[in-house]
């Protein structure tokens, strides 16, 4: 066992310059906290990106004992650690069970605030598009999911079904892993399931003298390798539809209009005579409300602002001017709640 020490090198994770081989990679591992290149490299993203905040909810899959060490300290509200074999982290408190392939769709909607896991997918023995679609399901729209799928050179394979331990280390290098992802198609697979970067350069991120402090070698510093960190979005998953704003405002609109229209019934309110609107103008604004609403689609820009000057149209005809100014004033509040929704 090879075991380097030095000032120039130093664990961003937990201050240790201790460092071991890790199988064919020497002096990689921390002695301090177990931390790989890999998982420094994560280190520095969640930091740069400062999260999680106190108060987030945390989903960590076979957690790190650093990074389960640094999130602790950030203060979630809640922290969720799974792993298919809770026993092998002694470490860390209230480690649950956790099959992906067959408990990964009971996990809620739109509920964490950051997802974090390192070198799971080569392990899970299902579609890793449906695991994928099922996380970023669970993520909040202004959360992030960040982790490392390891790439490797070539095409991609797979093989869910028992080839023995030896073809399996053949062919993914290891021999619990299922698949690996290769350089040469990956607009082919993961490309067509997560939006990202392919042509990585984490210096653009982070100083050459931050990452050589932190012992991340520069194999792992370009392009995608099996260290490469992928920071994404609830809607970088492809299958997912980022919902139309404009679909929400209409449905708004929907229901101011038809509350108005019950309160005229009911009151029986005829039009005003001091708007100056002609009888001819208001049929003719009747009839381009029947054309807009079989002309123009559904859930769109153009569709809710002529929906909405129509609106406006009949408002000032049937309840005058200051009922305008008090329903805009309602529509700007109402504006504003959704678009604080839509972030």
């Amino acid at each position: 066992m090879s075991l380097r020490r030095g000032d120039e090198l130093i664990c961003n994770i937990c201050g240790s310059h201790e460092f071991t081989n890790m199988n064919n990679r020497t002096n990689v591992k921390c002695v301090g906290c177990g931390s790989l290149e890999r998982t420094r490299l994560l280190y520095l993203y969640l930091t740069k990106l400062g999260i999680p905040k106190r108060g987030s909810r945390v989903l960590h899959f076979a957690p790190e004992r650093g990074l389960y060490n640094y999130i602790l300290q950030r203060d979630p509200t809640e922290y969720f650690l799974a792993d298919i074999s809770p026993g092998s982290y002694q470490f860390a408190k209230g480690v649950v069970r956790f099959d992906i392939c067959r408990d990964i769709d009971s996990l809620p909607g739109n509920y964490f605030d950051l997802i974090v896991h390192s070198h799971v997918m080569e392990h899970v023995k299902c579609n890793f598009t449906y695991v994928l679609y099922h996380l970023h399901r669970s993520l909040k729209p202004e959360g992030w999911h960040i982790c490392v799928i390891p790439f490797c050179s070539g095409y991609y394979d797979e093989c869910l079904g028992d080839i023995g331990a030896e073809e399996a280390t053949r062919r993914f290098s290891q021999a619990d892993h299922v698949r690996c992802f290769g350089r040469d198609d990956i607009e082919s697979t993961l490309g067509k399931v997560l939006k990202f970067g392919k042509a990585i350069d984490v210096t653009k991120d982070f100083s050459p003298a931050t990452l050589r402090e932190a012992n991340i070698p520069e194999r792992s510093w370009r392009g995608l390798t099996a260290d490469t960190v992928l920071c994404l979005r609830k809607y970088d998953m492809k299958l997912l539809q980022r919902p139309n704003r404009w679909t929400g405002r209409i449905r708004w609109l929907e229901r101011e209009e038809a509350a108005s229209l019950a309160s005229m019934s009911r009151d029986n309110l005829q039009p005003r005579a001091d708007t100056a609107i002609s009888g001819p103008f208001r049929s003719a604004a009747g009839g381009l409300r029947l054309l807009t609403n079989k002309v123009l689609p559904p859930g769109t820009r153009v569709r809710y602002y002529c929906r909405l000057g129509l609106a406006g149209i009949r408002i000032i005809m049937h309840e005058g001017w200051r009922s305008f100014f008090s329903k805009m004033r309602a529509w700007l509040r109402a504006r504003r709640a959704v678009r604080n929704e839509d972030k």
